[in-house]
């Protein structure tokens, strides 16, 4: 039922993903301070955002926008991002643009304070409309982010599930098609009117995409959100010309 709880779900997500290896001990591949976590997500029209995001954060990002309509221009869209490292990174200052976070907490009370403190969420002063949505879509906005722009562990990711899952409000919403067609479990919140939910494999909890509603959840309604396509490490950045 849509009104089931997603926690089963989500501590079942982070149980499994518990059990692989770190990825620091199954692999001497190790990202670099100078390669770059390069990310693919697609619209369902087609459109292709390609991200390049330095390692640690410290040379700009790149961001580029492929057309997936015939006749239009093949490939425009370029915008760089100025550099904000971990270390960096607050509320006040710049959010993350780090490919990799070693240091990320494991524990979720701890990971909740890290996010807060790199800027890629704020729960510390929610309203007092609604405090409980705000920090639903604000954690998942977070793990959007993160899952699709970023090269995170299996623990990371289970730290992810489990903080999901111990906060209130998440429920489930199962057979949802991400911007690609994929079938997927959603999670979804709703704050103020808008909603979301973020689409994950059933069998291997695999961050497929997300959707977004400004009202309540509607599957007959145009579609808005992507897809994640995949996340990879890459030794350079495109220039500016290619």
């Amino acid at each position: 039922p849509t009104s089931a709880s997603a926690t089963p779900f989500l501590k079942q997500a982070a149980l499994t993903l518990r059990k692989i290896t770190p990825f620091s001990e199954s692999s001497p591949v190790v990202p670099q301070p100078g390669q770059y976590v390069y990310a693919e997500t697609e619209e369902p029209n087609g459109n292709i955002f390609k991200t390049w995001l330095s390692v640690t954060g410290a040379a700009p990002a790149l961001q580029r926008w492929t057309s997936g309509i015939p006749g239009e221009v093949p490939a425009s869209g370029s915008v760089s991002n100025p550099p904000c490292t971990i270390a960096q990174a607050s509320p006040t200052t710049c959010v993350s643009e780090a490919g990799y976070y070693p240091d990320m907490p494991t524990d979720p009370t701890a990971l909740l304070a890290y996010l807060n403190s790199i800027g890629v969420v704020d729960t510390a002063d929610p309203p007092s409309s609604d405090p409980a949505g705000w920090e639903n879509s604000g954690i998942a906005s977070a793990v959007s982010y993160l899952m699709q722009s970023a090269y995170l562990t299996p623990s990371q990711d289970a730290a992810l599930f489990t903080l999901m899952a111990q906060t209130p409000g998440f429920t489930m919403v199962p057979n949802v098609a991400d911007a690609i067609g994929r079938i997927g479990v959603g999670v979804e919140w709703n704050y103020e009117g808008d909603s979301g939910v973020l689409i994950f494999d059933p069998t291997t909890y695999a961050y497929l995409g997300i959707r977004t509603w400004p009202s309540a959840p509607d599957f007959s309604a145009p579609y808005h959100g992507d897809a994640l396509i995949g996340v990879s490490i890459v030794n350079s950045i495109p220039s500016a010309q290619s």
